[in-house]
C-alpha cells in the first residue's frame, strides 16, 4: 500500500503561473458535481449500417439519421483524432469511395456546433454513448482492448490445496 499513490501535489515556480484551464475545469467539475445533467446523448444503430443519434438533454429529445458515412466519422471520434485521420479511416472502410476533407471537417464542426463532439484546433472527441455492443468492437479495433480470451481454471477445494502443499 505504501507504493501507491492516493493523491498528487506540485508546486510551480514561481515564475509559471497556473494555467486558466485548471480553474475551468474545476468549475466544470464542481458544476457536473452540483448540476448533473438530466439527458443523455445515444447512438442506436440501424439496419441499413447508418445510425440514430438520440438526444434528451435538454428536455425535448431529438433524433439525428445518419448515413453509414456519417456513422463512421461519429464512431472513428470515440477517441480524439484529426479530421485527416477520419478521412483516412473512411477511406480504409469504403473503398472507392471519394471523400473531402473539408466535407468531413464541416461534419465534425456540426457534431461540436450540436455539442455531440469536442474539438482543440484540428482534433475531435466524439461525445456520444455508444451501445455496449458497438463500444466492445470499436474499443478493440482501436487497440484500447484485446479480444477476451477464456482460460479453463481448475477448481480448487480444501483438499486439492492440502495435497499440492
Amino acid at each position: 500500500l505504501n507504493e501507491i499513490a492516493y493523491y498528487f501535489d506540485y508546486d510551480y515556480e514561481q515564475s509559471v503561473a497556473p494555467s486558466s484551464r485548471a480553474l475551468e475545469t474545476a468549475e466544470l467539475a464542481h458544476r457536473l458535481r452540483t448540476e448533473p445533467c438530466a439527458g443523455s446523448l445515444r447512438a442506436l444503430p440501424t439496419s441499413d449500417g447508418g445510425m440514430h443519434i438520440y438526444d434528451d438533454r435538454d428536455g425535448a429529445p431529438k433524433v439525428m439519421r445518419l448515413s453509414q458515412f456519417e456513422r463512421r466519422i461519429v464512431e472513428a471520434i470515440d477517441e480524439v483524432r484529426s479530421a485527416a485521420a477520419v478521412l483516412h479511416l473512411l477511406e480504409r472502410t469504403f473503398p472507392g469511395s471519394r471523400f473531402e476533407l473539408l466535407a468531413v471537417t464541416r461534419f465534425l464542426d456540426e457534431l461540436v456546433e450540436r455539442q455531440m463532439a469536442l474539438h482543440d484546433g484540428d482534433r475531435y472527441l466524439g461525445l456520444v454513448l455508444m451501445p455496449a455492443s458497438m463500444r466492445a468492437a470499436l474499443e478493440h479495433e482501436n487497440g484500447r482492448s484485446s479480444p477476451v480470451r477464456r482460460h479453463k481454471l481448475p477448481v480448487l477445494n480444501r483438499t486439492t490445496v492440502e495435497q499440492s502443499l
